[in-house]
């Protein structure tokens, strides 16, 4: 049982698993870390803002893992302004990187290629029990042509 809910899984016309769940509870709680309707272009890290594991999600979830030019490390995230500010902040706490948010159509975007992106994927992935199962196999196999780049994770 799923949230005390006893509804059934179900499948939607492009295959996706969909569940229906009304909670005033998990409505709340959800808030309490930023989802809230209509977050598109709004949505923050609230509290989590320097947590690795919060933006492996948010890379999971709307973002690119790959290479440049076949062997370059690149790493794109997409998200609301104020969300992808906060990833470029803390990009920069963990790297030399100087990276900024960008427009990206009606969101924003940070991007990062080769010694950085291959220390933010490896800040994020590195070590890993739960992640996007291909983003998570995408990040060994970019690290793993990346000897020597592995720096040690924050606490």
């Amino acid at each position: 049982m799923f949230l005390g809910s006893e509804h059934k899984v179900g499948t939607s016309k492009t295959g996706a698993a969909t569940i229906s769940v009304n909670s005033d509870r998990l409505v709340a709680d959800l808030a309490l870390h930023g989802v809230i309707p209509n977050k598109t272009h709004v949505a923050t890290a609230a509290s989590l803002q320097h947590d690795r594991h919060f933006w492996r999600g948010v890379i999971d979830g709307d973002g690119w893992l790959g290479t440049t030019l076949g062997r370059y490390p690149a790493i794109h995230a997409h998200g609301s302004w104020p969300l992808m500010e906060q990833f470029a902040t803390f990009v920069r706490s963990v790297t030399s990187s100087t990276v900024e948010a960008r427009p990206h159509k009606s969101i924003a975007r940070v991007a990062l290629s080769g010694a950085s992106a291959a220390a933010v994927i490896a800040i994020l992935y590195d070590g890993a029990n739960i992640a996007l199962t291909r983003k998570l196999a995408k990040s060994q196999l970019i690290l793993g042509t990346q000897l020597g780049v592995r720096p040690a994770l924050p606490q």
